[in-house]
């Protein structure tokens, strides 16, 4: 689930990280007298903040058509799901497999390397990443096989350096889960299925729904109430709005302005808009620049996601977390 899940908001114009792991808010009403938050934190919440517009993406090719399984169901993985695929030698030939009526056959993974394995990865409801090993044999028709724990094991420590100083460790490393230092948890099909079948049908929704470009919703200030000033990013003498969502400071901005910072406050939230602070993406974790951020999640059209996420048509770890848990 999101960081915010404990956290309530009313009253605060931002919540942020640090870089040691701890959240601060900003009050509205709160004065302050330096760049707030500080340079190197992350913004897990800003209020005010417009919505990311104008990029444009694809559903096509979205999809790979291999599938997890799940007693009966199954479910196609999107091609931004694997974290690891086979050289392209082993997709072309697969793994020879002599034994069709055996899943486990000793014979059938002892023939598997690291070549040939397939990682998939989905987020956790703390945003962590977990992972499936799968392998993909010819008469199983892209039906994917998990492969047992004490092949992942045997792979690993079959794999060599990297590179010439002998010290960096093959990439699978650090696929492997790190709760309990189990390389695979049997639950993970179970919640690929899930996951997965509501993604293709959102997906398909957003395709019917014409939502293939990131829009905004109202237009900048549409909710402000402008007066006759000068503003203060352009210097024109124009109608301004305030755009301070702290109450801090009285800087006012025209319509356009207010559409090029985002609704942001030229003064007290100049570190979120020189790019000194990241922007917590609620899809992938990952901190985002603020050019990047402000995209809707694929399922509850909340604009939380950066625009990677929101061009593989994912969503939010609250959303992720409300399929999975059902």
């Amino acid at each position: 689930m999101s960081l915010l899940v404990n956290v309530p908001l009313d009253g605060l114009s931002a919540v942020f990280l640090d870089d040691g792991g701890e959240i601060h808010k900003e009050v509205i009403g709160a004065k302050t007298t330096s760049a707030s938050p500080p340079d190197g934190c992350v913004v897990i919440y800003q209020r005010g903040l417009i919505p990311a517009q104008g990029v444009s993406r694809c559903h096509r090719s979205l999809i790979s058509p291999y599938k997890i399984k799940f007693r009966e169901a199954t479910a196609n993985v999107p091609w931004s799901n694997f974290a690891w695929l086979p050289s392209k030698e082993s997709m072309i030939k697969r793994v020879a497999c002599m034994h069709s009526n055996l899943d486990d056959s000793v014979v059938c993974f002892d023939n598997i390397g690291a070549e040939d394995v397939m990682v998939v990865g989905m987020n956790n409801r703390l945003g962590q990443h977990v992972y499936g090993w799968y392998v993909a044999f010819p008469h199983k028709h892209e039906v994917l096989t998990p492969v047992p724990r004490r092949h992942i094991i045997r792979i690993l420590k079959g794999t060599t350096a990297i590179c010439k100083c002998g010290r960096c460790r093959h990439p699978l490393y650090a696929l492997v889960n790190k709760r309990n230092r189990r390389p695979f948890d049997r639950s993970f099909d179970r919640k690929a299925v899930t996951y997965f079948s509501e993604f293709h049908k959102c997906v398909l929704k957003s395709k019917c729904d014409n939502h293939h470009v990131s829009a905004l919703p109202t237009p900048p200030g549409a909710s402000k109430q402008f007066t006759e000033d000068t503003c203060s990013l352009c210097l024109d003498e124009t109608l301004v709005a305030s755009t301070c969502v702290q109450q801090g400071c009285n800087t006012k901005l025209c319509s356009e302005c207010i559409s090029k910072t985002r609704g942001l406050c030229l003064l007290c939230d100049r570190s979120k808009l020189n790019n000194s602070v990241g922007f917590l993406c609620h899809s992938c974790n990952n901190a985002t620049p603020l050019d990047e951020y402000g995209h809707r999640c694929n399922r509850c059209q909340e604009t939380t996601l950066c625009v990677r996420c929101f061009k593989n048509f994912d969503m939010c770890l609250d959303c992720h977390y409300d399929i999975t848990t059902r």
